[in-house]
């Protein structure tokens, strides 16, 4: 069980320390381009990926102790609300001709509460993570989130299933454009193979569940979907 913590809290740390090191280094890629006259020390990317340990670190241990603590409390609460169910229904089930609305209803509110006590039993890193992929489908692009719409439910596919996908078949569509975020943020892999030249997506099955959760049913405002079938 502890090691099953550690690889969790380590996955969250190096997904949240290489977001946080991919959008410094750009800025300071953008800044040695632009402003040439700006001397930026060769060591400075090392540098600043050490202290981003420190600092995802840091994130990644206060979301863990405050989602615990979070989890503890509202589970606790439900546990009585569940007891208190489990009373009631003793106490009306006396009177048969009366309680059979209260009845049910008891029965309904303690499954409902079991739902509810059985989700807030995820261990802290399992909401990290969904957070995590919250924050993630935020910064793509709607096409982009389609496209894992597509990839997700099928957990892998190969570039033709995805051009073959599209709505507007004579529309342009860059497949590399749309897939290097989602390979650069770790939600899915690429995979070459050299004799038949074509591509596969593999979802990253630890991603798998919240992906799921956070793109279905589908809610992309007046966006039109851009793939059949999703």
């Amino acid at each position: 069980m502890p090691l099953k913590k550690l690889g969790a809290f380590l996955r969250s740390l190096i997904q949240l320390w290489w977001v946080k090191l991919v959008a410094v280094l750009g800025i300071i890629s953008t800044a040695a381009t632009f402003l040439p006259w700006v001397h930026i020390p060769k060591l400075l990317p090392v540098e600043i990926a050490l202290v981003l340990i420190f600092f995802a670190s840091f994130q990644v241990y206060c979301d863990v102790r405050n989602t615990e603590d979070t989890l503890r409390r509202e589970k606790l609460d439900t546990e009585n609300k569940l007891l208190e169910a489990r009373n009631s229904l003793l106490r009306t089930s006396g009177d048969l001709a009366k309680s059979n609305n209260d009845l049910s209803e008891a029965t309904r509110e303690i499954s409902r509460l079991k739902v509810e006590v059985k989700r807030l039993s995820w261990k802290p890193y399992d909401e990290h993570q969904y957070t995590r992929v919250r924050e993630l489908l935020g910064a793509l692009t709607y096409m982009q989130r389609d496209l894992l719409r597509l990839v997700v439910p099928l957990g892998q596919c190969k570039n033709e299933v995805i051009y073959n996908a599209r709505v507007k078949m004579t529309e342009s569509f860059d497949i590399n454009g749309l897939v290097k975020p989602l390979s650069d943020s770790g939600l899915v892999t690429m995979t070459h193979d050299i004799n038949s030249g074509s591509f596969t997506y593999t979802v990253n099955q630890s991603f798998a569940a919240p992906l799921r959760d956070a793109l279905f049913p589908r809610d992309e405002g007046v966006n039109k979907p851009f793939f059949k079938g999703i």
